[in-house]
């Protein structure tokens, strides 16, 4: 990050038709004794200077007191709740991103978020893999709360340890689904249904 103006490869590879961006950190929050704030904002401040590239990073959680806040054009959000929490819990996650005021992509989780297979007698005891309704809700929350794109992470997780790979396929199944609903999602035309209320009250 202090020699970032020196660097002459990333200079050199700014015109490359197959950069979409630069990335600068993975979750900072997590690393304070290697990352500020201030190196984040001076990093950002000098790409722009020379290139017009999105600046970028992913953090599981960040709103308009977040302190990298400054140092990103838009975010990726990267909660992983499963098995801990339920899906939903990250609708937090989610509204506090659309608060901070930037556009932001959702990672679904797509692996267990204990990637060292721990035994459950073991600190800090099981995990398990999202299902592929988990992986499901997750993705159509993100979309549905304002997420831009959204991007299934975790290959080499998931193939760490023997017998997962019917884990990944999930994770595949339901990114297909996506792609096929993509021109739904990004559809300007007006909707073609309501949602109409009725019956006694309070069964709404």
């Amino acid at each position: 990050l202090v020699d970032i103006q020196n660097r002459v490869e990333w200079i050199r590879d700014r015109d490359h038709g197959a950069l979409a961006g630069w990335y600068l950190w993975d979750e900072p929050e997590y690393y304070p004794n290697e990352v500020t704030a201030a190196q984040l904002n001076a990093a950002y401040a000098a790409i722009k200077q020379v290139d017009s590239h999105p600046v970028t990073f992913a953090a599981p959680g960040f709103g308009p007191n977040y302190p990298f806040l400054g140092a990103m054009d838009y975010g990726i959000l990267d909660p992983y709740p499963i098995p801990l929490e339920p899906p939903d819990s990250i609708l937090t996650n989610l509204y506090q991103a659309q608060d901070a005021g930037k556009p932001f992509d959702f990672t679904v989780q797509s692996y267990q978020n204990n990637s060292y297979a721990s035994w459950p007698g073991d600190s800090p005891g099981p995990s398990r893999f999202p299902s592929r309704d988990e992986a499901r809700v997750l993705a159509y929350l993100a979309l549905n709360q304002g997420a831009g794109n959204i991007i299934f992470y975790g290959y080499v997780e998931s193939h760490v340890f023997p017998g997962v790979t019917w884990q990944w396929l999930k994770a595949i199944d339901v990114a297909h689904e996506l792609v096929r609903l993509g021109p739904v999602y990004s559809s300007s035309d007006p909707p073609q249904i309501a949602l109409q209320q009725g019956g006694p009250a309070g069964l709404d």
